[in-house]
This record gives C-alpha cells, sequence and structure tokens, in this order.
C-alpha cells in the first residue's frame, strides 16, 4: 500500500488511512473505518425471524458516506475503506484472505495461485503456479505475464506503494526501467524475487491493490472504472460522488470462492450518515459499509424493530497519542511513560460515543495479535506513579507542549480530556484545532517540530508488524512516523523480527512491541474502534469479515416479507 497517512488520518498523502479517516469520520464523528484482523463479537445473529424464502440474486443497496469517497477507483490504488471493501467483491489476488467468514477467512490461501508459493531457503525468492483457464471479466485470458506486468503498473502509478522492496522495483520507480526485473513469468510460473527476507511479504501482496491488469493497460491513473475485474463481480457503472454499480462476473471461476449471494450492487455514494439509520429502518439500504454514528448504534441497539439486526465489532483500528520524541518535553523517555499513567483511558471512551463507539485499549498491538502481553499502562489513571516520573525526568515544571487536534467530531473533546488529564503533573497542553486536511500536512512535515497530535491506524493485515512499523527506526523519516522513534539500538531487533514468519513472527513482534513500550514509550495507545452496523429487516446473511475487518458482502442477501 501506499504511504499511508498514518497518523491521524491521514489526508495529506493517499493512503489507506483514509480507512481510519473515515472512521474518524464516523466514530470520532462516532468515534475515532482500512486489512486486519480484530476481534469480533455481533451483538446479534443474522437473520429475519418470520420472513418467507430468500430472494435469488437479489439486487442490494450499499451505503457509503459522501465523507468517504474513494482516494481512486483505480485498480491498482485501492487502499481506502471503500474501495477495499470493492475490492474484495471485484478482485482475487495472488494470494488472500478468502471472502469467508469465521477461521477460514482468517487464514492466507492461495488466490490466483493454485497454492502457496515455495519458498527459497533464504526467504528470497517466491515460486507461484498460477491456476489455469483463468480469465479476466472481459473474457480474455489471465496469465502470470499479466500478474508480471501489474508489478511493473503499481510502482509507476503508485512510487510509494507499501510492499517489501523486490528486486528492481527501484529502478521502475526513478524511471530506468520498464519492467521489474525482479518479477519473472515463465508459462503458469511467477518468480518474485526480493531484496530482503520479510516474513510479511505474503500478507504485504494480499492486499486488493495488488490485484492483475492486463498487459498494456495504462500506466497512468484509470478513474473510468473500466478496469476488468478478476473476482465474482464486475463494475457495471461509476458516477463519481453519486453511484457505483457492481454485477456478476459472468467468467469468475468459483474454485477461487464464494459467487455471492447478490445479483448486483448498488453503492450509494452520497449517503449522509445522519440519515443511514432511517433509510435501513426503511429498507431503502441493506446496510452500510462504516459504523453507524454512536447515537444511532444506540438507538439501533434498543430498537425492537432490528432484534438480531443489529452488529457490533471490535475492529482493527487502534486509536493513539504520538509524541514527538525529537521535541521537549517528549524527547525525555520519562515524561512519556507519565504521560501513558497518567491518561484516564476511560474517560476518553466515554467522550468518544461509550462502548457503541470505542473499547479502552493500552498496547501498542491490537487484541488478537498482542496475545497475552502484559499490560503496561493502565485505564484509569495513576497520577501517584505519574508525578514519580515527571520529577525523575529532571525537566522543570510546569511545562507547556501543543496537541494538533483534527476537527473532527470529538477529538477536540477527546484532546480536552487529555488536556485535564495531564495537568495536574505539571503538562500544561495548548490544544490546536485545525481541519483535517490542515493539521495532517502540518504535523507531517519534521522539521515543523509539531510536539504531539493524534494518530489511527487499521491493520492491512494480521500482523503485529504492521503496526510496529509505526515505530521503526529504521523509518524515521516516514510519513508515518509521527513520534520519529530514533533508537538505533533498537534496529536490529526491528530487522530481525520482520525476517520472521509464522508463530515465531507473532512471539517476536509481541515481545518488541512490550519493549519498546516498557522502556522507551514513543507513543500512549488510547482505543480500538468498535464498529456497529444495522441490516433492513429483509437483510439475511450478515457476517463479520475479522482478517478485513468490514462486514462480508458476499455473504448478504434478501427475502420476501
Amino acid at each position: 500500500m501506499r504511504e499511508k497517512l498514518r497518523t491521524l488520518i491521514g489526508l495529506n498523502s493517499p493512503g489507506r488511512l483514509w480507512r481510519v479517516a473515515a472512521a474518524l469520520a464516523v466514530g470520532v464523528a462516532v468515534v475515532l473505518s482500512v486489512s486486519a484482523c480484530g476481534s469480533s463479537s455481533p451483538t446479534a445473529a443474522s437473520g429475519s425471524e418470520g420472513s418467507s424464502e430468500s430472494i435469488p440474486n437479489p439486487t442490494v443497496t450499499i451505503g457509503v458516506y459522501h465523507e468517504d469517497l474513494f482516494e481512486s477507483i483505480d485498480t491498482n490504488l485501492w487502499d481506502s475503506l471503500t474501495s477495499v471493501e470493492i475490492g474484495r467483491l471485484t478482485c482475487v489476488p495472488l494470494v488472500w484472505y478468502p471472502n469467508e467468514s469465521g477461521k477460514a477467512g482468517e487464514e492466507l490461501s492461495p488466490g490466483l495461485a493454485e497454492e502457496m508459493p515455495t519458498v527459497s531457503s533464504d526467504g528470497l525468492t517466491y515460486t507461484f503456479k498460477i491456476r489455469p483457464g483463468l480469465e479476466f471479466s472481459n473474457g480474455k485470458p489471465l496469465t502470470a505475464e499479466d500478474i508480471k506486468y501489474t508489478f511493473y503498473r503499481i510502482y509507476k502509478v503508485d512510487p510509494g506503494v507499501f510492499l517489501p522492496p523486490i528486486v528492481g522495483s527501484q529502478e521502475v520507480i526513478e524511471g530506468k526501467a520498464n519492467e521489474v526485473s525482479g518479477v519473472e513469468a515463465k508459462g503458469n510460473t511467477l518468480t518474485i524475487h526480493l531484496t530482503e527476507r520479510n516474513g510479511a511479504f505474503l500478507q504485504s501482496i494480499s492486499q486488493a491493490y495488488t490485484c492483475p491488469v492486463p498487459r498494456g493497460t495504462t500506466l497512468k491513473v484509470d478513474e473510468s472504472g473500466d478496469l476488468p475485474a478478476t473476482g465474482p463481480y464486475m463494475i457495471k457503472s461509476y458516477q463519481p460522488t453519486q453511484q457505483l454499480v457492481l454485477v456478476r462476473n459472468p467468467h469468475f471461476d468459483t474454485a477461487l470462492g464464494p459467487k455471492g449471494v447478490a445479483g448486483k450492487f448498488i453503492f450509494d455514494l452520497a449517503l449522509d450518515q445522519t440519515q443511514a439509520l432511517t433509510k435501513i429502518k426503511l429498507g431503502q439500504l441493506a446496510t452500510t459499509i462504516e459504523s453507524l454514528p454512536a447515537s444511532d448504534a444506540l438507538l439501533a441497539r434498543n430498537d425492537p424493530t432490528l432484534k438480531g439486526h443489529v452488529f457490533s465489532n471490535v475492529t482493527s483500528t487502534l486509536n493513539y497519542l504520538w509524541m514527538n520524541n525529537d521535541v521537549a518535553p517528549f524527547n525525555n523517555v520519562d515524561v512519556r511513560k507519565a504521560v501513558n499513567y497518567a491518561l484516564d483511558r476511560n474517560q476518553l471512551v466515554k467522550v468518544s460515543g461509550g462502548s457503541n463507539a470505542v473499547e479502552s485499549w493500552e498496547e501498542m498491538i491490537p487484541p488478537p495479535l498482542a496475545g497475552k502481553s502484559k499490560e503496561l499502562y493502565p485505564s484509569e489513571p495513576e497520577l501517584t506513579k505519574a508525578k514519580q516520573l515527571m520529577k525523575e525526568s529532571g525537566i522543570s515544571l510546569p511545562v507547556s507542549t501543543t496537541l494538533y487536534t483534527p476537527s473532527l467530531t470529538n477529538l477536540p473533546l477527546v484532546a480536552q480530556v487529555i488536556q485535564q488529564d495531564l495537568e495536574p503533573i505539571g503538562i500544561k497542553v495548548n490544544v490546536h484545532v485545525a481541519s483535517t486536511t490542515v493539521t495532517s500536512a502540518y504535523t507531517s512535515v519534521r522539521s515543523h517540530h509539531a510536539p504531539a497530535g493524534f494518530g489511527a491506524w487499521t491493520q492491512d493485515y494480521p500482523d503485529g508488524g504492521d503496526f510496529m512499523q509505526l515505530v521503526d527506526p529504521r523509518e524515521i523519516n516516514s510519513d508515518s512516523d509521527h513520534s520519529h522513534f530514533n533508537v538505533p539500538s533498537m534496529i536490529p531487533k526491528f530487522k530481525a523480527a520482520a525476517e520472521t514468519s509464522g508463530k515465531e513472527r507473532e512471539i517476536a513482534y509481541q515481545e518488541l512491541a512490550a519493549e519498546v513500550q516498557e522502556n522507551y514509550a514513543p507513543w500512549a495507545p488510547l482505543f480500538m474502534q468498535v464498529s456497529t452496523q444495522a441490516t433492513a429487516p429483509n437483510v439475511t446473511g450478515f457476517e463479520w469479515q475479522g482478517a478485513a475487518s468490514m462486514p462480508l458482502l458476499t455473504s448478504i442477501g434478501l427475502t420476501e416479507e
């Protein structure tokens, strides 16, 4: 994925944090909705009591809040909340987390590849066998050569793409090559060579923006919606800011996964979030991609007409307070630890919409990735400990600082709570509120020395490394690292963790996160986002796809009532 705006809602770059921006707008408009293994806990089972038979191939209308527009409709730029959902319907990459619920949808599985690839002993070369007989939605054969070309196109339309470095990719980015030399196609065999070992390479290429396009596809961004599909659906029509229509892909190979219940999807791209619940109850919408606003989520959960049609899930979106380790007073580790002890996270939950919107969290990687890591910092403030740390810091008190805050609903309230929490330990916080665009643009420039701000990160795939990259000292100048965590002695540990895979990788990142949090506290985790969605009374099959941290739309159908 491309350089994502990895501070709070990154709108200054077209990255996947657009997914989080959407969420923040809802959720911190609800609270503080981008690929994800958040824990799931539906409040009710899907289904419609007393309904009649299912409608075959129904037309299903899905609401998309008008604030959450596509950053692009181009296949190789799909990285927002909405476009990733469209990608899951119209795309199958080499490997993926399938359109399945439960454990089946949580396992990285072959997609266009016949089976998981063979990997060289040094971990640098991946060899895939592409399924024979595959076709794009336009009926043209889909071959290994098309996938090779797609990697070339990805680097041309999105030079900042978030992928482990492939041999020859930098030459393409710099305009020195007309192919990625490290991607080779021969018959139905595709071979990819990496410049360095990375245990999350397969997870990284499971993302929607790696979906193949035919050889010869324009190397310019294509906003027409005409690029052919590989998934169970294809785009029929697209009216920017208004409507997107998907219909069945007649060339979809069901060996790749479920073909989907709906015969057609209509996405309403102009939905006002304040009207979502009303339209759902009237049956004008089946559901929404994003969470309901917190107040409407509470209404929905208490509405007897929606019994069995309201679902809440803890998503994989972690919200945090970043502290710039370059800038006083946060260049002092004891001050950063003191902030973590002083915060009243339970109060932050209350002002962010309560349990309908967020869940308190104190660790740097989310559940269940964190495993049974010890909880270092409290949900309730421990002021005695915080004050002792401030004393040990040796700085003169009181000290003033600035908290840059986007003007999204509820975020200024969150900032005020933080302001109140830090005053007793001698930190006077000036809350600077501005638009999301202005705040993100300013704080993303390291030379501006912004002291503190808000971050929100939704994982691309279920992996601790996807979160720890936010504080990787090797990425000190990236747009995503607002804390500028710069401890050179930790670089070997980050590198070693990145090279691991499987269970070893899971444990490595749990241990790394615990060490960074306990010894350096580069930022303060705040809470996890909760998504509460409702479905119309005649909707069946609503399920949550944990790996994507969003609804599984292929399972949704309608009944006659």
